[in-house]
């Protein structure tokens, strides 16, 4: 039985010369051209020959009769991958060119032409639409550090940078189809014999970053889902980056308020763990307490204080300032609500705002982003000294 080897392709078939050169320098070390597979090319370990391969543009499948024909010529068919059907001929047969006339072998390209020019029109129109949509995200979109934290972004990424590759080998192609277009023409006949080498090696790194790109593309969001976690919170001290309720309450009659949708996860009490590129710590943790033999102070009912907490540790801290934008733009839901900048010696930086018993806490340091809201009787100096403490403990 044969044995298969697979390579990976030197270039696009667009580049004749240089796969009429690849097949017949493989023939030359035993490996013959077998088929074509979707991302490789199959050859088969046989005895070294010195064979001849010539690539011929048939955008209509051929008949056995006209492969008949080729064949009667000297040239055997060997296989095809879409429009391009590759034939060799030993190369003492002296079996004459498929092409004997060259202005006419130019006019068999000219389709092939406007394909890969149309080709690139449409990848450059992709292009243009992912760049114009990124760019509108970050400079129209209301929250775009939310987004891109999130991992929205990374599949459009993913396109993008696929499209660029795409767009970098159409141009290639296109301009080497024109340019032996325009050879054949001026009555210079294709290279058999181009040196494929330096292409192959060029191909082989194209072809692994975007294999990594792929990869990344798919691991990303894969491991984020793997990490992505959600449990509750436990009523004992632990090294969550937060202040506890108990902290601003400071009362031993408060207990813990709960409510369970299923089995495993108290709503009320509860952390939402995440993980980014742009964020690999993230937390949002919620707390809820109940204190019966008190009352809020407009008499509304039973005091039922609850502090809720998002967490970011960054990748870059330069994202912090627009970070915290995006979590005010979010949070403060009533736009006329005054948000206040503040000085602290523990933050880089320091918002807060108050709606009735409602207190919002905004600050960074470092690479750390946390916003508190905290729905309850103390008063917004009481939680922004317990964040202090957290963040110089940090």
């Amino acid at each position: 039985m044969s044995k298969i080897i697979k390579k990976f392709p030197i270039d696009d078939m667009w580049n004749i010369g240089k796969s009429e050169s690849w097949y017949s320098d493989m023939a030359d070390e035993g490996l013959h051209l077998k088929n074509f597979g979707r991302l490789h090319v199959k050859f088969e370990k046989g005895e070294p020959a010195q064979t001849r391969y010539r690539i011929d543009i048939l955008y209509k499948k051929p008949s056995q009769e006209q492969l008949d024909v080729y064949k009667d010529c000297g040239w055997e068919f060997v296989a095809n991958t879409g429009m391009f059907y590759v034939f060799s001929s030993p190369e003492g047969s002296n079996a004459p060119e498929l092409h004997t006339d060259l202005a006419e072998q130019s006019f068999t390209l000219d389709n092939l032409n406007k394909i890969l020019k149309r080709n690139v029109i449409i990848i450059a129109a992709s292009i243009l639409f992912f760049v114009g949509m990124m760019l509108g995200i970050m400079f129209f979109y209301d929250e775009p550090y939310l987004f891109f934290i999130d991992g929205d972004f990374i599949l459009p990424a993913f396109l993008a940078v696929t499209y660029i590759f795409s767009l970098f080998s159409a141009i290639r192609n296109y301009k080497y189809v024109k340019g032996v277009k325009n050879s054949l023409i001026n009555g210079i006949p294709i290279n058999h014999k181009e040196n494929w080498k330096k292409g192959y090696v060029i191909n082989k790194v194209f072809n692994a970053a975007l294999l990594s790109v792929a990869v990344i593309g798919i691991i990303l969001p894969v491991n984020q889902m793997i990490k992505r976690d959600e449990y509750t919170l436990s009523e004992a001290k632990n090294d969550l980056p937060i202040i506890r309720l108990a902290d601003i309450e400071e009362n031993p009659d408060l207990k813990r308020e709960s409510k369970f949708y299923d089995e495993n996860i108290d709503w009320y009490n509860r952390v939402s763990y995440n993980w980014g590129v742009l964020a690999p710590v993230q937390y949002e943790i919620v707390e809820r307490g109940i204190v019966n033999n008190e009352m809020w102070h407009d008499n509304s009912g039973i005091y039922s204080p609850s502090v809720h907490t998002d967490f970011y540790k960054l990748t870059f801290d330069s994202m912090a300032e627009g970070l915290i934008k995006d979590l005010i733009h979010r949070h403060i839901y009533v736009p006329e609500t005054p948000v206040i900048k503040a000085e602290n010696e523990n933050f880089d930086q320091l918002y807060y705002a108050v709606e009735n018993t409602s207190k919002y806490v905004f600050a960074s340091w470092d690479n750390n982003v946390i916003y508190v809201r905290y729905h309850g009787n103390k008063e917004i100096s009481h939680i922004i000294n317990l964040l202090s403490n957290l963040s110089a403990e940090e």
